[in-house]
């Protein structure tokens, strides 16, 4: 055909550029927050995520440096969590009171059906967050200043709090399933998850296992994982192919331990309770805005902006997404 009569596009900017995707436009898995691919290739949507909210997170970013001197925890970016004993954090324990409270309500089998939400026939979700207030123990705990000065120190920026939840985990007789094998959540690259023990964890009552980040960057890679989405476990072997023993930690530990960890990044699993053991745990996800999981314009798709007043401290004001 005559090339004058069908020239070549030509690329003018952002908005040619979403258009051009060979299964499915960037716009598309921008908007539907689906980006489900290669770890290079959602890195590089996770940069397009970042220009898009630039000034935000500049501003973030400027108010993370200023916090930064009163991190509880320094989090090593190769290392990718950390863990606090009981007692570091006075919150902590009412944490743990109030999700004890939770689990004697729906805990036995029969109120299963009630509760807010479930996995399978193994774990459930204990918290309604519409029920939660400024006064909680849960949203006091995580909005002290120097457990967000550590997810902003480690992520680069002052988080959002996307969400908060209080699981119940048992016995169910079955093996490792889908959510109980080797899985990087997806919600971005990046992330900050902070879960609070809140009854004693030993190896029987499904420990947090966890991979440093650097050793999972190294098995994903090698494997060139596609992830995003739901996200696609590893098999334990397909996992031991390619580390030692020695290089998982199991996190075990009495209620009130804490443990910080960057789920993206880091290769881990749970929940693996056995014989007639239960665990129960809140955790509360920190993410920065630009996460791939979040709309461009992350602040309506936020659960808890509404606790925040004109007299909130910014820092608070800025977690909960009303800053």
């Amino acid at each position: 055909m005559d090339k004058e009569q069908h020239p070549r596009p030509r690329l003018r900017g952002f908005e040619d550029l979403v258009e051009c995707g060979p299964r499915q436009s960037l716009r598309r898995r921008l908007k539907n927050r689906t980006v489900v691919a290669t770890p290079a290739r959602r890195r590089m949507f996770a940069a397009i995520r970042r220009a898009l909210v630039f000034r935000d997170l500049r501003f973030r970013r400027r108010v993370a440096c200023q916090w930064a001197h009163g991190a509880a925890i320094h989090l090593d970016r190769d290392r990718g969590f950390e863990v606090a004993p009981p007692g570091r954090f006075a919150e902590a324990a009412e944490v743990v009171q109030s999700a004890r409270d939770l689990a004697a309500e729906f805990g036995p089998e029969e109120n299963w059906d009630r509760a807010p939400r479930a996995v399978g026939g193994y774990s459930i979700g204990l918290l309604d967050p519409r029920e939660l207030t400024r006064e909680s123990a849960f949203i006091r705990f995580i909005l002290r200043p120097d457990i967000i000065a550590s997810a902003a120190e480690y992520l680069g920026v002052v988080p959002v709090l996307s969400s908060v939840q209080v699981w119940y985990s048992r016995f169910d007789g079955r093996g490792a399933n889908r959510g109980r094998l080797f899985h990087l959540d997806p919600e971005d690259v990046s992330a900050m998850r902070v879960f609070v023990y809140c009854s004693d964890v030993d190896s029987t009552e499904g420990p947090l296992v966890v991979l440093p980040a650097r050793a999972s960057d190294a098995i994903q890679r090698a494997l060139n994982v596609r992830c995003g989405g739901t996200f696609l476990p590893l098999s334990d072997e397909k996992i031991g192919a390619f580390i030692q023993p020695t290089d998982l930690s199991r996190v075990i530990g009495p209620a009130g331990t804490v443990v910080l960890i960057d789920t993206c990044r880091c290769y881990h699993y749970g929940s693996r309770v056995e014989s007639a053991a239960s665990r129960t745990f809140a955790v509360f996800t920190l993410l920065a805005p630009s996460a791939l999981v979040l709309p461009i314009d992350y602040r309506p798709a936020l659960p808890l902006t509404h606790l925040a007043t004109p007299d909130s401290p910014l820092l608070e004001r800025l977690v909960l997404g009303a800053g």
